[in-house]
């Protein structure tokens, strides 16, 4: 229960922060060094409070 009042929390916190293209997101982090293979792409939105990235939103592969 605790879990799921922490994402409205954090989701309602949203609403002062920016949207973040994430393709380009991965441009930058590959500029300062940082590489990600495609297994390792799993973030599928992402928004900027205060200069910074805030928040993710990430998909997860499960295997059957």
């Amino acid at each position: 229960m605790a879990r799921a009042a922490a994402h409205v929390s954090s989701r309602a916190s949203l609403s002062s922060s920016s949207l973040v293209a994430v393709a380009e997101h991965y441009r930058v982090l590959a500029r300062k060094g940082y590489r990600y293979g495609p297994a390792f792409r799993a973030m599928t939105a992402a928004w900027r409070t205060e200069g910074r990235i805030s928040h993710t939103e990430n998909s997860v592969k499960t295997s059957a």
